[in-house]
């Protein structure tokens, strides 16, 4: 019987975001904050780093993320095409090094899970039960399966998550809390 594919432990294809963040801080001005925001997501209008600063951490937080609460129904798990970070935070270089230490050591392999958010949500748990703290932007919406278009990210973004989505090239109208549909 063949194996069939599924995304959830396909470890490789996740394990880079992680160790882009970290080739991209190389390049950043120090002290700066930066964001993630995944390969498959479109801009939709021209933004300043003014229009982001809602979306990112505050000054006690190491990381904003999409939080769901729902999604999946068993097992739910955040969304992680866009993660704010800041680089002030005492604890983000211990946060990173954790992220990146799961997958070079094969760690990653002992979780119920070996996607990208099933990964980074396990590490901010690891950081949260010892008192760090993270913003959640999804907000209201945290209970959706598509947080990130109706978070206030929609205003500028469409994130194609899903094969779905990618083939359409555009989030469904159903994936939008009425009245937000970019």
């Amino acid at each position: 019987m063949a194996a069939s594919y599924s995304y959830r432990f396909d470890l490789v294809r996740f394990s880079y975001k992680i160790f882009a963040i970290e080739a991209a801080r190389s390049e950043l001005t120090p002290g700066e904050a930066f964001a993630w925001i995944d390969a498959d997501v479109l801009c939709l209008k021209p933004f300043s780093a003014a229009d982001l600063e809602p979306f990112m951490p505050g000054p006690d937080q190491i990381m904003s993320y999409l939080g769901r609460s729902r999604f999946p129904p068993n097992a739910p798990y955040s969304e992680c095409g866009f993660l704010g970070f800041n680089p002030r935070h005492p604890l983000l270089d211990a946060f990173l090094d954790r992220m990146m230490a799961i997958y070079a050591t094969g760690e990653a392999f002992s979780f119920q899970e070996w996607h990208d958010s099933w990964l980074w949500d396990a590490v901010r748990k690891e950081f949260q039960a010892t008192g760090a703290a993270f913003k959640n932007i999804s907000g209201v919406h945290e209970v959706l399966e598509h947080p990130f278009v109706n978070c206030g990210l929609g205003t500028y973004f469409d994130h194609l998550k899903g094969p779905g989505r990618k083939k359409a090239g555009r989030s469904a109208a159903d994936d939008y809390v009425a009245g937000r549909q970019g």
